[in-house]
């Protein structure tokens, strides 16, 4: 069940760094942050559509623009991994289910670009000044920049079944957003990969 008065938040989060940060250099300027992510939340539950009758996050957004007059001057969301089902991708390679798996990505990207055009055109009626959107990244890379699964979180999984989640799914995932948010002016964090290079969840020096 995704509701936005049960999801897990956490202080570690990105988009509250990035206001942690924006507070401490404005420190003159009075910053109002409104933190509404949910773990499983999707573009069509959750982030556009609520859940039974509850508000969607961006309904909750948009009460707080007409409050203020205007859009969010910087609204950050990190989208796409649950709209190409995360949760049964990682399923199936623990599985080693990934003849069936690899054979529905097409289907799966096919499905988020359509997700992000809606939530590009809802967006784009909000008038946010900044939308910024972040690239994933792999959790499967070691501390020498290497795929492993040699801990117990992943050891289930083929380093071979790794390397193609990366290559068929991963980079084309992203491929989508940056592409999406081309088209709608989002700026896009594509050095986030880069950052958890060396930092997967078998690294010495985990990140995740």
């Amino acid at each position: 069940m995704i509701s936005v008065y049960e999801c897990h938040r956490s202080h570690k989060s990105w988009p509250y760094f990035v206001y942690s940060k924006l507070q401490k250099y404005s420190r003159q300027i009075p910053t109002h942050f409104t933190y509404i992510p949910c773990a499983g939340a999707a573009v069509d539950l959750g982030i556009l559509n609520g859940h039974q009758g509850q508000l969607s996050q961006l309904d909750i957004i948009e009460q707080i623009a007409k409050l203020r007059g205007r859009g969010p001057d910087l609204l950050m969301m990190a989208i796409g991994g649950n709209d190409v089902g995360y949760s049964d991708i990682l399923s199936r390679l623990f599985l080693g289910n990934t003849k069936t798996l690899f054979n529905t990505v097409d289907m799966r990207l096919f499905y988020l670009s359509h997700e992000l055009e809606r939530l590009g055109e809802r967006l784009n009626a909000l008038k946010a000044n900044q939308v910024v959107i972040p690239h994933y990244f792999d959790i499967s890379r070691n501390e020498k920049g290497l795929f492993d699964s040699n801990c117990s979180d992943l050891h289930q999984i083929s380093t071979s079944n790794l390397r193609l989640a990366d290559r068929q799914i991963l980079r084309r995932v992203n491929r989508v957003i940056s592409e999406k948010a081309k088209m709608f002016q989002w700026t896009v964090i594509d050095s986030v990969p880069k950052l958890f290079k060396r930092g997967g969840i078998c690294s010495t020096s985990s990140l995740i």
